[in-house]
């Protein structure tokens, strides 16, 4: 499945919907966490997918979902983990771009 996420650097984790969860048969991890959002709490679940971000895997990446529907979280948000920790980030703000190289463990 392809998708389009938004690279928040301001995001510890990364989000997706829960539908999209379901689509990829991920399933809740069995605990589930009260996340602070910008605006509210959420209770989200969580699973280990492996993403493709750039032509780079990152495999066994945690990714998390709300527990319920939500009618508002249709996007994808990639946050610092596994993003910012498996790349070296560039944003060119007036080329409208962002530069991604994968970091050599």
């Amino acid at each position: 499945m392809e998708v389009l996420g938004l690279a928040d650097s301001g995001a510890d984790i990364t989000i997706i919907p829960k539908g999209m969860a379901e689509s990829l048969g991920m399933e809740a991890s069995g605990k589930e966490f009260d996340i602070q959002e910008v605006r509210n709490v959420t209770r989200m679940s969580s699973d280990f997918a492996s993403l493709e971000v750039g032509g780079a895997k990152l495999l066994g990446a945690r990714v998390f979902f709300p527990s319920e529907e939500m009618p508002e979280s249709d996007e994808v948000v990639f946050g610092t983990d596994p993003l910012f920790r498996e790349f070296n980030v560039t944003f060119e703000y007036n080329a409208r771009r962002i530069i991604l190289n994968k970091v050599r463990h």
